[in-house]
């Protein structure tokens, strides 16, 4: 009896770890840029505290 115990609780144990896996991380879309521009891409910024920011991609117009 003991011994079925312990396989039960082992087999549960073994089902909890191994559901505790994490996913991929998000997909990365790329937006084609709409006609007459140029597309300046995202990159990150330094501000005077030293933190970086994320400056998103934009479309620059020509005029």
């Amino acid at each position: 009896m003991r011994t079925r115990l312990l396989a039960s609780s082992a087999v549960l144990a073994a089902a909890l770890l191994g559901g505790c896996v994490a996913g991929p991380p998000p997909r990365v879309v790329y937006v084609q840029p709409p006609p007459r521009c140029t597309w300046a891409p995202g990159h990150w910024r330094w501000t005077d505290d030293g933190y970086r920011v994320w400056v998103r991609g934009h479309c620059v117009r020509p005029w």
